[in-house]
């Protein structure tokens, strides 16, 4: 079953059964138990977005054009020579890290604090951190440690050690999974064998996720009085790591679409922002950037101690409120044909990057996918660049 649903080729169909189950389903969900008109409306955005998603699902591309031959030990010198300077630099910079708080037993108040100064709170120069941080292990890092497995490079192991402490030392609950999906969909489909069993690869991941979920201050704390007992609020409060991540991965993705309509209308008067809310089509066009998700944020409960809370919802949310269901319609149809590029491709660790795509789908807009986490270089070089396997060493008689 594990091995049927990591496969490339179900990617399309997984996704589009999730994306309605999640978003359609749970939205009049939502209404019935809210009576939310959003909710209504978000489960027929929903529905247009799933039939133009699965229409773009039809499309295969399948030209490239290799302008660039690199080895993998080319490839891995001129990413990982950056990115080690990189997190050198973000963590000798840190005021704390999180990891380092949080096993000093600080509480999740703080260690939400020092989560958002570790990169998006930065001053001055260091404020291009969280850019730097999201372009280059958004799929950059994840595809060559793919590479490196898929290739059986003498470092594999070194550099997926390295990025799996890397994302867990700023105490983003799933970031390390961007170091684990690769891998895992490497070995359930066979292309890799490890000395361990798929199963326990998967318990170990599932391990991991409890252990940063807790230390990240899910603890089953004593409720306050602004908590609640009702799951489907921002409130609600989790008695431990298992019944928070449920909440999380059930109740905040529709409660966050349906208030990112209800912040549209009601704060911004639903006009359409026509792209503004995208650093690059502000930067494009001249328009004046709006920082929708921390406004939605916000309308929530109130901003953090930092003001640079986001409230991140599926990628439709973005595609309607710039361009409405026109918007829907393209964006969808894009998302789908560039997942079915990935899971046609013959390159292996792009496939693999596959579950990385989707599930940031599902917690941004694809204009964001594409641009600040580095899957359009990605793609790029999917087109232009052709990586070898490493060069033979020759031994000396």
């Amino acid at each position: 079953m594990l091995k049927t649903l990591t496969r490339a080729e179900s990617a399309g169909i997984l996704f589009l059964i999730l994306l309605v189950l999640i978003y359609a389903v749970g939205s009049l969900v939502l209404h019935f138990y809210m009576d939310s008109i959003y909710a209504l409306q978000f489960a027929g955005i929903t529905v247009v977005g799933a039939l133009a998603f699965f229409l773009g699902w039809q499309v295969k591309i399948r030209a490239r054009m290799p302008l660039l031959q690199l080895d993998v030990d080319q490839f891995i010198l001129l990413l990982w020579v950056p990115f080690l300077i990189f997190a050198v630099v973000a963590w000798s910079t840190a005021e704390q890290i999180p990891l380092v708080a949080a096993l000093g037993g600080a509480d999740s108040e703080t260690i939400s604090i020092l989560r958002e100064q570790f990169f998006k709170a930065r001053p001055g120069w260091q404020a291009s951190f969280v850019y730097i941080h999201a372009i280059l292990t958004g799929a950059l890092i994840p595809y060559s440690i793919a590479k490196a497995f898929f290739d059986h490079h003498r470092l594999r192991w070194a550099l997926f050690l390295f990025f799996l402490f890397y994302c867990i030392t700023f105490m983003e609950k799933a970031y390390f999974l961007k170091a684990m999906f690769p891998l895992i969909y490497l070995v359930f489909q066979g292309r890799i064998r490890l000395r361990i069993k798929p199963i326990q690869l998967l318990a170990i991941t599932f391990s991991i996720l409890l252990l940063v979920t807790y230390f990240s201050g899910s603890r089953g704390e004593v409720m306050k009085p602004e908590d609640s007992d009702v799951f489907f609020s921002m409130n609600y409060a989790a008695a431990g790591p298992l019944q928070h991540l449920l909440w999380r991965s059930v109740a905040i993705p529709i409660i966050t679409a349906v208030d990112s309509l209800r912040t549209f209308y009601e704060t911004f008067g639903g006009e359409y922002f026509r792209g503004a809310t995208t650093s690059v089509f502000s930067w494009l066009f001249g328009l004046k950037n709006i920082q929708f998700e921390r406004a939605v944020f916000f309308a929530q409960g109130g901003q953090n101690a930092t003001e640079t809370g986001s409230a991140n919802a599926v990628y439709l949310v973005e595609a309607f409120i710039n361009w409405g269901y026109t918007g829907v319609v393209i964006i969808s149809f894009i998302a789908g044909a560039l997942l079915r590029f990935m899971v046609i491709s013959d390159d292996e660790p792009l496939k693999a990057l596959w579950i990385l795509f989707a599930m940031g789908l599902f917690v941004a807009g694809l204009v964001g996918i594409l641009f600040s986490n580095g899957f359009l270089l990605l793609f790029l070089m999917a087109f232009f660049v052709k990586i070898g396997k490493p060069k033979p060493v020759h031994q000396v008689r």
